[in-house]
């Protein structure tokens, strides 16, 4: 999964290779005329051709990548209707959900009571991609429970909040972790190896524990589980076009996860919406990703 972050990561610049290298010879240039090796030699005035030309082919790009950002858009309307992708609506200057105002406490709030109403077992597993893990088949077909901030004890007695609990009656309890930025800005992992403590001290109920960070990571805790925001978002958008499908009057229930969606692509993973940046080459590949996986 990590390799193939990185490789779609990769992908773009790749492709434009040949442009930053005359990027690169331009600067080059202009550095040496900037810095002669002698105050008495004569300026020498800079080819601005290389200039021109990485601007025209960064224009080119840039509205090739608006079009193509359109039709993937249009396409995933037609594969969400009669509602239509969330990226067309902007979030991002939405006060609650602006990660300079507010803390994470906005995306957990609004992910437990989607959780909650989903009211299914499958559509929870699937939501963090444990349908098909042994923790999922032991606690498949189990109404869930979802608790949010928890209180329990850490190793000194002092108060610890869990972010999500979530219980399959006496059978199994996942718990949830949701970071909307890095580890090392929302204060580190100290509390996570005391979360697991208090998990595994719940008896022998199956357990399981999941970190949800912006981006993929080695789990910096043993027992940790980590997923990305990028793959429950696209998980999102499957189950409102599942609900769309299984629940009668479902579609408002739907537009919510779809939503939440929109909200977690543009602010906690920095995609672009319809009415963003012009270039989005992460947000068509995001795009691409859904239409391929549905």
């Amino acid at each position: 999964m990590a390799r193939e972050s990185k490789q779609r990561k990769s992908a773009v610049p790749v492709a434009y290779l040949g442009v930053w290298q005359q990027w690169a010879r331009w600067g080059s240039i202009l550095r040496t005329v900037a810095e002669p090796e002698s105050t008495t030699a004569k300026p020498v005035a800079p080819d601005w051709m290389p200039v021109r030309q990485v601007v025209g082919a960064f224009q080119s790009f840039a509205e090739s990548e608006k079009l193509r950002l359109q039709q993937l858009l249009h396409q995933s309307d037609q594969r969400l209707a009669p509602l239509s992708d969330p990226l067309w609506l902007s979030v991002r200057n939405h006060r609650w959900l602006d990660l300079n105002r507010e803390r994470e406490e906005s995306y957990t709030d609004w992910l437990a009571w989607l959780l909650q109403e989903m009211d299914s077992t499958e559509a929870v597993l699937k939501t963090f991609g444990l349908d098909d893990t042994d923790f999922g088949v032991r606690v498949r077909g189990v109404r869930p429970q979802v608790d949010r901030e928890e209180s329990i004890r850490g190793c000194s007695g002092e108060n610890k909040r869990l972010d999500l609990v979530i219980r399959f009656g006496e059978i199994g309890i996942l718990i949830v972790e949701a970071k909307v930025r890095s580890i090392e800005e929302a204060g580190g992992s100290g509390n996570l190896q005391v979360y697991l403590d208090w998990l595994k001290a719940q008896g022998p109920a199956a357990g399981h524990a999941i970190l949800l960070v912006p981006e993929l990571i080695e789990s910096p805790c043993d027992g940790w589980d980590v997923r990305a925001w990028d793959e429950v978002g696209l998980r999102l958008r499957a189950q409102a076009m599942a609900i769309r499908e299984a629940i009668p009057n479902g579609l408002l229930l739907a537009a919510m996860f779809l939503c939440f969606a929109g909200a977690v692509e543009q602010n906690v993973l920095g995609l672009a919406g319809a009415k963003g940046p012009s270039v989005a080459p992460q947000t068509a590949l995001y795009l691409e990703r859904f239409l391929g996986e549905n």
